[in-house]
Formats: structure tokens, sequence, C-alpha cells
């Protein structure tokens, strides 16, 4: 399974998926949008990056692995 997509560097991809490296070869087959950025770009199915585990948590809504909770109320600005 690959985090689609997986992108090099800082910036984060605000939606992310889990799909089969079957999946990401169709998509790049087909020229998915999401592919031009991804480091599974080009690579074979078996390829795997060096450090997954600690680079990419998993797709669960969460930025960084850290779920961010808003305060409910009005917004105080400066006056």
């Amino acid at each position: 399974m690959r985090l689609c997509p997986t992108v090099d560097g800082h910036a984060t991809p605000l939606i992310t998926s889990m799909i089969s490296s079957v999946t990401c070869m169709a998509q790049q087959r087909c020229f998915y949008h999401k592919c031009h950025r991804c480091i599974f770009r080009g690579q074979p199915a078996n390829w795997e990056p060096a450090t997954a585990a600690e680079e990419h948590p998993a797709s669960n809504g969460q930025a960084n692995g850290v779920a961010k909770v808003l305060p409910a109320g009005r917004l105080k600005t400066r006056t």
C-alpha cells in the first residue's frame, strides 16, 4: 500500500489516500493529476522509499500525525 500522493519535501498534500501499487501504476499510465509530484512516479511496483515509515503518516485526516482542533466561538480581532 502507498500513500497517494507521497510528495518529497516540505509541501504536504491536503488530501491523500492509501492505494495499492497496482492502482498507483495504473494512475501513472493515465497521467493522474497527483502523479507529477509523487516520489513513486516512474519507479517499479516493488520500489519502497528508504524512510517511508518515519516521513509519511497514515492517511487518517491528520497533518503530520497530529490532529488539529480549532476552538469554537467568535474570533477576536485587535483594535
